[in-house]
């Protein structure tokens, strides 16, 4: 006849911890930053009536 399982204590696991080096410098490329441009430029001739 078998005995009872042992799995451990009821003490936490030691996990090491997973490192994420995540680049949170990000720049924008030269076509967003064009149509950025554009679009206040049409939002305030739009403001100013000139459509």
């Amino acid at each position: 006849m078998a005995g009872a399982a042992y799995a451990g204590s009821l003490a936490d696991p030691i996990v090491a911890p997973e490192i994420v080096a995540a680049d949170t410098v990000q720049s924008a490329s030269h076509a967003e930053m064009i149509i950025a441009a554009l679009a206040i430029i049409t939002i305030i001739l739009g403001a100013a009536g000139a459509f």
